[in-house]
């Protein structure tokens, strides 16, 4: 649930948009061979697709969503006030925050894939890793 958080704000980021851009603008995007290019254009293009299905999967998540209470036991023994308030908010944020996490909107695969990828861009790049990239 952190990492599809982490990963929604991620794909929507302007700042980290205008970061992809300077890496191409920048003296080691020059130094790279056309075929490391290559690589990292098609690496950025597959990000954006992934962020970009990633983001579809959360929202279409989200509409999907809904909680029905058809069992009185559900509820039976909680005051209509604050304790009955807390199971069913706790709920809602449970759900919330593992929407987009199983069946056909799952985007694990979509983060693993994503993660591979910045993972490769750094190698590319000469960093040990994605963090560096950034620093």
């Amino acid at each position: 649930p952190e990492k599809v958080k982490f990963q929604l704000r991620l794909g929507q980021s302007k700042p980290i948009y205008n970061a992809f851009k300077a890496i191409k603008e920048s003296p080691d995007w020059q130094s790279l061979s056309e075929a490391r290019k290559r690589i990292v254009d098609a690496n950025l293009q597959e990000l954006e697709r992934l962020s970009h299905k990633f983001s579809e999967n959360v929202l279409d998540a989200t509409k999907k969503f809904e909680k029905l209470v058809t069992d009185k036991k559900e509820i039976d023994g909680l005051p209509a006030t604050a304790l009955g308030l807390a199971a069913q908010t706790a709920e809602v944020y449970r759900a919330y925050i593992t929407r987009a996490s199983s069946g056909d909107l799952d985007n694990t695969p979509i983060i693993n894939q994503i993660l591979k990828l910045r993972l490769e861009k750094a190698k590319l790049l000469n960093y040990n890793n994605y963090a560096e990239v950034w620093i």
